[in-house]
């Protein structure tokens, strides 16, 4: 569901200041920062973007480029308040200050919600608001966060939801303690949604246009191959419901959007409930301690040119991943 109109203030729009924060981004190193740098506390991440979003009239203030500046320059600084991934470019890190931004505009109540979102650096922006727009869509309300959410605070959800974008910068997000509590969450109970990227995060191995790659979380124990389109172009892909997916009652009978999505291979205790129309399968779930996993190498949350009716099918597609 949209978030609510609010009053709207002078200023360019939403891709200009993307624009801008990229030029930013693209003239700053990120090489400054260490990996593993932190704020202390997150003092800047929780108090920055509140001000260069006020300073910049809701976006940039079109009318006095001396705040347009120092708002982009306060909008950057949260970036340094996450683990800043060597080599992350002006689009990635563009990306990672939408998605700061984002959480810290959602409700605060939304925090008890049992069903939690990872947004941090390496996730797409898009299929991360789509997911959760789809989710409240259906009437089912969705914690979103950074890396913080994957302290403490996740044993206290029952889903976990890893969306799309680009596995190896989402992993360098991951301290080693995040990997550990991923991975007891599961075992205790929990279940993991993880789509496209989000698969890859959590394989054991990755196979990336056929170079083989080790990832430690490795709660599916099989081979998550890639890409199955013809990466960086997005496609749309049919796919073929299981008896075991059938039963769960997911929707198949329309096209999804598929780019750089994975097929599954391997693995033990899995059950596949979708392939894809070579036969490969698209949707598994693996059962983990008292726990599962369910990876999906398609994006039921976005729109095709074929199925632009989006997100009341994706909120229904994710309803009956949550409750089966």
């Amino acid at each position: 569901m949209p978030p609510t109109k609010k009053k709207q203030l002078r200023g360019p729009s939403p891709p200009l200041h993307r624009f801008a924060l990229r030029i930013t981004a693209a003239i700053s190193p990120t090489s400054w920062f260490p990996t593993d740098f932190y704020c202390p506390n997150h003092l800047f991440a929780d108090t920055l973007p509140s001000v260069s979003l006020y300073l910049g009239g809701s976006r940039m203030n079109a009318r006095n480029p001396l705040l347009a500046i120092l708002a982009i320059a306060l909008s950057l600084l949260p970036a340094a308040c996450a683990p800043i991934p060597h080599g992350m470019t002006g689009e990635q890190l563009a990306d990672t200050l939408e998605l700061h931004n984002w959480i810290h505009s959602r409700p605060p109540q939304t925090k008890s919600a049992s069903v939690a979102l990872f947004a941090d650096a390496g996730v797409w922006p898009k299929g991360a608001r789509e997911i959760v727009y789809a989710l409240e869509s259906v009437g089912i309300p969705c914690d979103v966060d950074d890396h913080e959410l994957l302290g403490p605070r996740l044993f206290s959800k029952s889903v976990l939801i890893l969306p799309g974008g680009w596995a190896p910068l989402q992993l360098q997000t991951l301290s080693p303690d995040h990997q550990k509590n991923l991975r007891s969450f599961v075992e205790r109970g929990g279940r993991i949604i993880a789509v496209c990227a989000g698969a890859y995060l959590i394989s054991e191995r990755v196979s990336w246009k056929g170079e083989e790659l080790p990832y430690p979380i490795a709660l599916f124990d099989g081979i998550a191959v890639g890409p199955v389109n013809d990466y960086p172009r997005p496609a749309q892909t049919s796919l073929v419901g299981t008896t075991d997916g059938q039963a769960l009652g997911l929707l198949f009978n329309r096209p999804y959007y598929l780019n750089g999505g994975s097929t599954f291979e391997g693995g033990t205790k899995v059950q596949t409930l979708a392939t894809f129309p070579d036969g490969t399968a698209a949707i598994i779930r693996r059962q983990v301690g008292q726990g599962d996993i369910i990876l999906l190498g398609i994006h039921p949350e976005i729109a095709t040119d074929d199925n632009p009716s989006m997100p009341l099918d994706a909120g229904h597609f994710y309803k009956r991943l949550l409750q089966n």
